[in-house]
């Protein structure tokens, strides 16, 4: 397709004179006057972005992975996305023209908006090279704008792209964040995660969080990771609200089948146990609404939305549920209201296992069950295999649900580590799900010497 992107790029600059024109009389000047805009906003945003290195471990092995970031106030703090942080054990950032490297630590990170604020360790003397980037409002963003990403793609330094806002309020059904995102076609590549998403005065309007292969990329927006900031420093930590419940969206020949008003509610799919809403609320109950903002869902995208508005729900209080079950009896819908306590969000990670024959499982949490649209709750997930290992030459995959090993059913990671305690055994039979299939793995662990 390289024909029809250079025509759309002839169609773009086409646009930009046609806009100069109108303020200027020769198109030249017009050309002139943006280029030298987005010169002075790159001078002054390098001064702002910095280069972020960070080191994980994985099994014994240490890893280095990039990423981007902004300061954001005169006190240190500057702020990037949660999953460039995430099981970091040592960050270091580096200035534009500065071969120094600066130790950085983490105060909060909220995986649920993918967002980090980090603060320089070693602060002193360092007010010369502290720039706060200037802050805008992604709320008077309009869709057609142009803007400006910055960042470390690929980890080329101080990188800025040119483009627009091509939608806002975009939600990521395949993504595990809550966010209304601005999608914009400027360039975020790998390294630029966590990098200013920047208006054509300069100010910051989000921080960008991810893109595909085909040049669509996807910012928070900048009021979103402030009051992440705002909790953070106030409360040490975000915590989010929680009421157990897992929802579907109803698509519109659905609703009419079942007589619904097209602005009715949410399919309830699944209810955890521990919940104050077991025993209340069932699966195929209709919520209407939550605390009295009303709720629904037409498409698979509306769901982030719903999560995300429960999600800030008022932790250890009660609230109000509004919903619609089917009656066989009368064959209609009646409304019900329950009072069901906010709970606070439990961790969405489940215990680690890591294994000499080279993978890691986890128990299968409820983000995990929902985000890869497991077929059944049983046993726990295969999260990684290193290339090379006992794992990977037996054809273990990532994804993959360990059902049982020696005929041992296996259904918490706690299981798993009491089969691989045992002494004297060299041979693990593993009875694996993967998709809709159920087969036999032999893992042999060759370097026991027992």
């Amino acid at each position: 397709m390289p024909g029809f992107k250079k025509t759309k790029q002839k169609i773009f600059i086409f646009n930009i004179i046609v806009f100069f024109s109108n303020i200027y009389a020769n198109p030249v000047d017009a050309i002139v006057e943006l280029q030298n805009r987005i010169i002075k906003i790159s001078e002054e945003t390098t001064k702002s972005v910095v280069h972020i290195k960070v080191v994980t471990k994985k099994k014994e092995r240490k890893y280095e992975s990039f990423g981007s970031g902004f300061i954001i106030d005169k006190n240190g703090y500057l702020l990037t996305n949660h999953h460039v942080v995430e099981n970091a054990t040592q960050i270091r950032l580096k200035f534009y023209n500065d071969p120094n490297e600066y130790e950085v630590e983490v105060l909060g990170s909220d995986e649920t908006t993918d967002v980090a604020l980090l603060k320089i360790k070693e602060f002193k003397d360092m007010s010369s090279k502290i720039h706060p980037i200037k802050i805008g409002v992604s709320n008077n963003v309009k869709v057609g704008q142009w803007v400006l990403a910055a960042g470390n793609p690929f980890g080329f330094d101080q990188t800025i792209s040119f483009g627009i806002v091509s939608a806002k309020g975009r939600n990521l059904p395949d993504a595990p964040v809550l966010n209304e995102f601005i999608q914009t076609d400027a360039m975020i590549a790998p390294g630029s995660s966590g990098g200013p998403l920047l208006n054509l005065e300069g100010e910051v309007i989000g921080i960008n969080s991810r893109a595909n292969s085909m040049g669509i990329g996807f910012t928070i927006p900048i009021e979103v990771a402030l009051n992440v900031k705002r909790k953070i420093l106030e409360e040490g930590q975000i915590k989010r609200s929680w009421l157990g419940l897992s929802f579907k969206h109803i698509e519109i020949p659905l609703r009419k089948t079942l007589k619904l008003s097209s602005k009715e509610g949410a399919l309830v799919s699944y209810v955890i146990k521990n919940s104050d809403a077991h025993k209340k609320i069932y699966p195929l109950d209709i919520i209407t609404s939550i605390d009295g903002k009303e709720i629904t869902a037409v498409e698979e995208k509306d769901i982030p939305t719903i999560d995300m508005k429960i999600s800030d729900l008022p932790i250890d209080k009660n609230v109000q549920i509004h919903l619609l079950r089917y009656s066989g009896k009368s064959k209609t819908y009646k409304e019900y209201v329950y009072s069901i306590k906010v709970l606070e969000k439990p961790p969405s990670e489940g215990d680690l296992f890591e294994s000499d024959l080279g993978f890691i499982a986890r128990n299968i949490t409820e983000k995990i069950y929902n985000h890869y649209l497991l077929q059944k709750r049983e046993g726990i997930y295969i999260e990684y295999v290193e290339q090379g290992s006992e794992a990977g030459q037996s054809k273990l995959y990532m994804g993959d649900i360990i059902l049982s090993i020696n005929k041992k059913p296996i259904k918490s990671v706690s299981d798993l580590k009491k089969i691989f305690s045992e002494k004297n055994v060299r041979k693990y039979i593993f009875t694996i799900l993967r998709g809709r299939e159920i087969f036999l793995l032999l893992l042999e662990n060759k370097n026991d010497n027992s």
